[in-house]
């Protein structure tokens, strides 16, 4: 990528610029970095922490997160008056839309740590207290209330891309575990969910917003078009094979943009945003190392392994709707700890036996 970028005389550094160098610096390294289950275990705990820590944010500074009496449905205002609130909230400018979709991560690792708990805490070294703790009966207790908030700040941004990476989540994981239990617990908690957020209004906030919001996916369908223009039309098949450089500033040549010709309009779509400026050679050398870490999780099935395919399930259909690896860098982590592999558990631990 950054070949290419060299090529086509472009030195633009901005936030897509330096994303796309940490992408090359953790996916070279990232054999050496998640390799080992223990190293990968503890990146998704970090993961988990950094979700936690946005939603206890939130309740420190969200006025009104737990009010939906308040519903203004004028342009988007609709999201601000029924999402977060708060002096914090409108003064950092948080995009409900991230903010949604990174609890949805945190919610499905909360689940994973209930039904791996056990098997995780045998391969991580951690000080025999805490063991004692993680493994104790009320723990999953508390998972169970951590999650339920997160879920909760899920449905209570009213992020369509949100929703829909959660419930991405939720199909793959009860798809891996191929539990009738599991898959018993997992349609009581959604039919269950589903009417205490149509109780407390949650369902109709929704159906409002998709259709009186006028940021709807009408305005994406045109950004995504006219960045598909924009590119043709300056640079032809060559730009498309090879693409315009990191940081290819597309929305220049973009005739329907409504935003000044100097800012940058996203794309809400990461892998198109990827095929812009490094095209289909670039977006292929970007998604290979992606497609063997998957392949190499689904043929050894292990916990962590497992965890690390309902995540990149997360991530991929996260970047179908927004652009994380932009304005979300821990995400570069998640993306990574895919790339990788972790050799089969029980033939690691047979090993370490004979040792």
């Amino acid at each position: 990528m950054l070949f290419i970028t060299y090529i086509n005389e472009l030195t633009i550094i901005d936030t897509y610029s330096d994303g796309a160098y940490l992408l090359v610096i953790i996916l070279i390294f990232s054999n050496y970095l998640f390799k080992k289950a223990d190293y990968a275990i503890k990146i998704v705990f970090f993961i988990w922490l950094i979700t936690l820590a946005f939603a206890f944010n939130s309740l420190i500074y969200g006025e009104d997160l737990f009010s939906v009496s308040n519903i203004n449905s004028a342009e988007r205002n609709l999201v601000l008056d029924t999402g977060i609130k708060g002096s914090y909230a409108v003064n950092k400018g948080i995009d409900l839309n991230y903010f949604s979709s990174s609890q949805a991560i945190g919610a499905l690792i909360s689940l994973m740590f209930i039904v791996y708990r056990k098997e995780l805490i045998s391969i991580v070294s951690v000080p025999v207290f805490l063991k004692r703790t993680f493994v104790h009966r009320s723990f999953p207790i508390v998972l169970f209330l951590l999650m339920g908030l997160e879920v909760w700040l899920v449905f209570r941004g009213l992020s369509r891309g949100g929703i829909l990476v959660f419930f991405a989540g939720i199909t793959a994981l009860v798809f891996i575990l191929r539990n009738n239990k599991y898959l018993l617990y997992g349609g009581l908690f959604l039919v269950g969910l589903y009417f205490i957020m149509d109780k407390v209004g949650i369902v109709d906030l929704l159906m409002e917003r998709i259709t009186k919001d006028e940021s709807g996916t009408s305005g994406r369908d045109l950004i995504m078009l006219g960045m598909f223009g924009s590119i043709y039309s300056q640079g032809g098949i060559l730009q498309i094979i090879f693409g315009g450089g990191n940081g290819w500033p597309w929305w220049e040549f973009w005739e329907f943009n409504p935003w000044d010709k100097g800012i940058m309009p996203s794309s809400h779509n990461q892998w198109l945003s990827i095929f812009v400026n490094f095209g289909i050679v670039g977006l292929g050398l970007f998604l290979m190392p992606l497609y063997q870490g998957l392949r190499n999780s689904i043929r050894n099935s292990n916990p962590i392994n497992n965890i690390r395919i309902v995540l990149f399930i997360c991530v991929f259909v996260y970047s179908m709707s927004l652009e994380p690896l932009i304005f979300s860098q821990y995400v570069w982590f998640l993306l990574a700890l895919s790339a990788t592999y972790t050799p089969n558990l029980k033939q690691t631990l047979s090993h370490n036996r004979m040792k």
